[in-house]
This record gives structure tokens, C-alpha cells and sequence, in this order.
């Protein structure tokens, strides 16, 4: 059922499930937290009715002022919701949280120290909260970007709540993993700084892999330095593409060129830093709900270049660019959902990629992979970053970076503002119109204890109504 309710709902009882007892200083902060609570409307104890639903919580949380009334609110206005997260205070600090993403909690399940379900639940506990989340469509749950609850460490995840977690991303992997992908690379046979084509490299990449069979199509027009048969082999063949450059094109053109159904696109100035370095990346596409893995990008001195793509004022940045890795905050180490990957380095499905037309040819340079993850989201699945398998990629080593104000306008015009789901509208945004990277760093936020309307995992395009100046048209290219 669709829509949202007019009226108050009946079942209008919150039911807190937490293994509450009163006697323990922790239950009793959580008692006491209830009491507070503006909104009257829960009970710890089951009755004859069904409730409108089931907070489910630790004894040694507390919650904040009106949570439960927010809660509520989101229930009675959308009859889609069917769980509720939040962001917490832990140890004094705001945790800004993205929205649901099974394959970050999968790993982080002691993100999830409240879950809030329609209707009824048994138990509070950590296994049940993941249980709980794992059986719906993910854009039935609801995040709350506003402090729910208050923490003194964070929250104990046990061995069942651990296999749980896990479940998040090995039960929905029922599809066999690819033993055959076809790589498309797009090349003008620029030369690499050793004297050599970049695409040699990016051929030797493909090769390594670690996917038993391996065909590369190399995508070539008239820009093409030196003939390009001399690259030909026996898992490696030419097409051309017709008219001027545009990476649009000459992906389209590889798509209904190739041959398996599993494809990379891949720049031609990706090299390979680990044999092997695909397969992670193939498992992710297991599961039929996931529609385009990325991986994180290096430039040549080993600093971040890419681990995906949050989208802030409408345009799409690259948070932490220049970082050593090993300097990054722990959740960008670890695979999850994002709003979009560059196409440098993007796995998905053949299908998948000619169901929504390809990539758009209107954006010939820039944007285009961003606009083809809204669609994959729109239409197929989820977008994932992996950043367990790094590549280091010579950015525009083959072009010059820059962005016309006319692609711009083309992008925003088709997708005005997108919300992201998983980039917090809470982080400080210094909102430099010199540097708008800094605004995707994930900055501590001013107001530790702000709040923000709720979000789902959905792209959701809105009229762009800017913060500050569009991008200079020598602003640096995607």
C-alpha cells in the first residue's frame, strides 16, 4: 500500500522491546529517558493490540528527547516505512549515519543500536534488529539524520548479531560468480610515461584480473595515435567508433560489441596494483539487487583519487581526494552503498547497462557515469564502491580536465537536486566556491545535535535551488 495515512492511526502504542530491568542503572536511565519523552504514547509491556511499532533498543541506551515522538511521526505519515534508523550520540560524540546500507552494516552492525519496525517484534536484540531490516526492500527503511538515542560506548555486537550481520550480504548472493567478463576500453593510444601506449597497461590489468576468461575491446576513432591493430590478440580486438571523441559513444559502442553478459568499464589509464583485483568486485554482483561496483583509485603517488561519489548542491564530488589511504576514517575502508562510482573502473551487467540505453551520449566527457548510476538505481539495483582492491589510475592522462558550463547545465537539467541518501545533510560544508571538494570531506557538523528530514535509499530528484555559485568552467573534470 502506497501513500500516506490521514489520519491517526488506531494502533497508535509504541512497544519498547530492550531486555529491560528496572534495577540495573542502565535500565533504569532507559526508564527514566521514556518518561521524558514529550509523546505519552508507549508501554513496555505487550497488550491485546497490535502496535503501531516496535522500537528495538538496549537496556544501556537512553533515548533522546521526543525520539519516540519522531519515530512515531514517520510511521503514521508513510504507510511504505517499514523500519526506522537513526543517528546516535556515542561517548559524547554525534555519529552522522548514512541511510540504510546493508552492505557497510554487514560489517558495522554496532551502527544499529536502534531500530524501530512497523508492528510488532519479539525480541531487541542485535541479531532481530539485523533479521528485521534484512527481510525488506531496502527503500522501506527510513533514516532519521537527528540523534535518537544516547550512548556511553558503542553498542556490543555478539557472535549471533555477527552472523547476522553477515547474512546482510551472503544470503541475497545467489547468482554464480562471473567466469567470463569483457573488458571495454576506450583509448586514443596515448603514451604512458615509460615509453609505452597507457592501454598496454590497461590490457596487462585485464589480464590479471584473476577471471579465467578475458576479452578486452579496445574502442578506438580517428584521435587514435599509431594503428591500433598492432594491439590486437588473442583476447584483445579492435572496434572503431565513428564521429569525434566522446567516451559516451565509444562505451555504447563496446557494450554491443562484447561478447559476456559480466562487463568493466575501464579507462585506459587504470593499472593493475594486485593480481586478483577483480574478483571482489565480481562478488558483489551475485546479488541481482546490486547494479555497478567501483573500487578506489589512486593516482600515481599512492593518494586517494576516487572511492566514490556523493553528490552535494546537485554536484557530484569525490570526498577525500589527495588522502593516504591509510588515513582515511574506518568506513570508507570498507565496501558500501554510495550514489554513484566513476566509470575509470565500473563492473556490472551487459543487460543491466543496454536496459537503461546505455550511457547518455549528451554528456560526451564529464557526468555521464554519474548520470548512469542514478538510472542503475533508478531501475535495476544498488551502487557499491569496494575499495578492498585499489588500481592506481593516471587521471586524464588522455584528455584535458576540464567541464563546460553546458554539461553542467545538461546534468543538472536532467536531474535537478539529488539527495544523497548516504552523504549526511549534517556534515559542516565550508561552501568555498573556489574549492567545493572540501564540502564532500565529511567535516564534523556545527550542530552536534541538529536535525533534518528523513531519508531512504532512493534517488530522489528535486528543482536545484544552488547554496552557492555553479562550478567554474575550469573546475576540475570527474
Amino acid at each position: 500500500m502506497q501513500g500516506r495515512y490521514r489520519q491517526p492511526l488506531p494502533m497508535s502504542v509504541l512497544l519498547i522491546v530492550s531486555d529491560v530491568d528496572g534495577e540495573t542503572p542502565a535500565g533504569s536511565r532507559l526508564i527514566r529517558s521514556l518518561h521524558a519523552q514529550t509523546d505519552a504514547g508507549w508501554t513496555l509491556e505487550r497488550d491485546g493490540n497490535e502496535p503501531l511499532a516496535t522500537i528495538q533498543v538496549s537496556a544501556d541506551s537512553t533515548l533522546r528527547p521526543d525520539a519516540v515522538a519522531a519515530i512515531r511521526q514517520t510511521f503514521v505519515d508513510d504507510a511504505a516505512i517499514q523500519a526506522v534508523i537513526g543517528d546516535a550520540i556515542v561517548d559524547g560524540e554525534r555519529r552522522l549515519r548514512p541511510a540504510w546500507s546493508p552492505t557497510f552494516i554487514s560489517r558495522h552492525a554496532h551502527e544499529l543500536d536502534l531500530v524501530a519496525v512497523r508492528g510488532a517484534a519479539s525480541s531487541g536484540s542485535m541479531a532481530a534488529r539485523l533479521d528485521a531490516l534484512a527481510a525488506l526492500d531496502p527503500t522501506a527503511v527510513a533514516h532519521l539524520p537527528r540523534p535518537l538515542l544516547e550512548r556511553e560506548s558503542a553498542e556490543t555486537v555478539n557472535d549471533d548479531a555477527s552472523r547476522a550481520a553477515a547474512r546482510l550480504v551472503t544470503e541475497p548472493r545467489r547468482e554464480p560468480a562471473a567466469d567470463a567478463v569483457s573488458f571495454l576500453v576506450p583509448t586514443a593510444g596515448t603514451r604512458h610515461p615509460d615509453g609505452s601506449r597507457l592501454v598496454e597497461h590497461a590490457i596487462r590489468a585485464a589480464r590479471g584480473s584473476g577471471v579465467s576468461t578475458v576479452e578486452v575491446v579496445l574502442i578506438v576513432g580517428d584521435e587514435f595515435d599509431g594503428d591500433a591493430a598492432e594491439l590486437e590478440a588473442d583476447e584483445v580486438r579492435v572496434v572503431r567508433r565513428p564521429g569525434p571523441w566522446n567516451f559516451s559513444a565509444a562505451i555504447n559502442t563496446g557494450l554491443l560489441a562484447a561478447s559476456h553478459d559480466t562487463v568493466v568499464l575501464l579507462n585506459d589509464d587504470i593499472e593493475m596494483l594486485t593480481e586478483g583485483w577483480l574478483r571482489p568486485l565480481i562478488e558483489h554482483l551475485r546479488d541481482r539487487a546490486v547494479a555497478l561496483v567501483g573500487t578506489a583509485l589512486l593516482y600515481p603517488d599512492h593518494s586517494l583519487q576516487h572511492i566514490g561519489v556523493v553528490i552535494d548542491d546537485a554536484l557530484p564530488l569525490h570526498p577525500h581526494v589527495g588522502v593516504e589511504v591509510e588515513r582515511l576514517p574506518p568506513r570508507f575502508r570498507q565496501a558500501r552503498e554510495v550514489a554513484a562510482v566513476t566509470a575509470a573502473c565500473a563492473v556490472g551487467r551487459r543487460s543491466d547497462l543496454l536496459a537503461v540505453g546505455g550511457l547518455n551520449e549528451a554528456l560526451p566527457a564529464n557526468f555521464n557515469d554519474v548520470d548512469l548510476c542514478f538510472k542503475l538505481q533508478r531501475e535495476v539495483g544498488r551502487i557499491i564502491v569496494d575499495p578492498t582492491s585499489p588500481l592506481l589510475h593516471r587521471e586524464s592522462a588522455s584528455r584535458v580536465p576540464v567541464i563546460e558550463s553546458w554539461e553542467w547545465e545538461a546534468f543538472v537539467g536532467r536531474w535537478g537536486e539529488i539527495v544523497d541518501p548516504w552523504y549526511h545533510p549534517g556534515h559542516h560544508r565550508p561552501d568555498d566556491p573556489n574549492d567545493r571538494r572540501r564540502n564532500a570531506d565529511h567535516l564534523p557538523p556545527d550542530d552536534p545535535h541538529g536535525t533534518w528530514p528523513r531519508r531512504t535509499p532512493t534517488i530522489q530528484p528535486s528543482v536545484h535551488r544552488a547554496r552557492i555559485a555553479a562550478p567554474a568552467a575550469d573546475a576540475t573534470a570527474e
